[in-house]
């Protein structure tokens, strides 16, 4: 019994283990994002636009934001293993995200 306790731990350990590395080593960068973002769009990102980014090594938090605005964010994306999942409408409204895009 004990034996296959252990055994069932270890494998769960390695599993664990070897998801957390791949989605770390698979964290979207950046430039990822803005190729993305162009792909999704079809127009370039506009000068006046930063990418506010927050990078929590496992996953990222994208947001397009104009530069002259300290607190106004578009359209969020969630970057996790290489793809995008899409969070917020763009309106620019308050959202729970806000706070890690500073």
């Amino acid at each position: 019994m004990k034996k296959a306790l252990k055994k069932s731990l270890i494998i769960m350990f390695s599993a664990v283990t070897l998801f957390l590395v791949v989605s770390a080593l698979t964290n979207p960068t950046p430039d990822d994002y803005i190729k993305f973002d162009e792909a999704e769009t079809g127009i370039q990102i506009p000068d006046n636009v930063r990418i506010a980014t927050a990078d929590f090594i496992f996953f990222s938090i994208y947001a397009p934001s104009p530069k002259d605005a300290a607190d106004k964010y578009g359209a969020v994306h969630l970057g996790f293993m290489g793809h995008f999942f899409k969070m917020s409408d763009g309106q620019y409204d308050e959202s729970f995200w806000k706070r890690f895009l500073k």
